[in-house]
């Protein structure tokens, strides 16, 4: 493939370092330039992540029908929306690179198997606002 993203592919997923949040804050820094600051103190469960994620979603994103590389993607995992990564267009096709707990590292996905593969489903596009 020869993509930027595959320095990230294969990381391991580490709690507060290297997770769903702190991968999109880094990808964000290095590959787009944009200084995000999330909340560092993650919830620990499905429902606090929800939560978490729509107390932060219109403070820093906007939802979008036209998806551009970089949006953030935002997913439902066991019924809840509890996941985030950077949408990314390679050869014409969607990806998500994201850090997923359950595989232990940073993957690549493409968007139309996420869903079959990992069973997460797509919330929603959304550009971001700083």
């Amino acid at each position: 493939m020869g993509h930027w993203c595959e320095q990230y592919v294969g990381l391991p997923y580490v709690e507060g370092d290297r997770d769903c949040a702190s991968l999109t804050e880094q990808v964000q820094r290095e590959q787009f330039g944009r200084q995000l600051c999330l909340p560092t103190a993650r919830a620990n469960n499905y429902r606090g992540w929800s939560r978490q994620i729509a107390q932060c979603r219109d403070d820093f994103v906007q939802q979008t029908d036209d998806p551009v590389d970089g949006d953030l993607v935002l997913m439902f995992g066991r019924g809840h929306l509890n996941h985030l990564g950077t949408l990314l267009i390679i050869e014409s096709e969607f990806y998500v690179l994201h850090a997923q707990r359950s595989a232990g590292q940073v993957c690549l996905h493409r968007l139309s198997r996420l869903e079959a593969l990992t069973g997460l489903k797509v919330e929603g596009f959304y550009s971001w606002r700083r």
